[in-house]
């Protein structure tokens, strides 16, 4: 990972949000490691509170698919998250049903 960035690494990553970063940060080099049979996605949200996140209905900001028992590096270039940012990983791209990733997610 790219210096400058705090490390949040979350084990394992599922259907449920995780809050990542506070609110007014940037989000840089993310690496998942997709621990399913299935392709996996990991989406992420501008949000204040994990209640303003329903999954399957909230739009994320950012979907990133993972091939199944892949792992996938993809540079998110400082993307901004006003409210905070948080994290699920699931099996469709704007789905609901949990996915089993690890992530490690550069915040700055």
């Amino acid at each position: 990972m790219a210096e400058g960035w705090h490390h949040v690494t979350t084990t394992p990553l599922a259907g449920t949000a995780v809050k990542i970063g506070p609110k007014n940060c940037f989000v840089g080099p993310v690496v998942i490691a997709n621990l399913t049979a299935s392709t996996a996605w990991l989406q992420l949200f501008d949000a204040a509170i994990t209640t303003d996140i329903t999954p399957g209905t909230t739009k994320p900001t950012v979907a990133i698919a993972v091939a199944a028992s892949l792992s996938k590096e993809v540079d998110l270039c400082g993307l901004t998250f006003l409210l905070g940012c948080w994290a699920i990983s699931t099996t469709a791209a704007e789905g609901a049903t949990g996915a089993n990733t690890n992530t490690m997610i550069g915040i700055g």
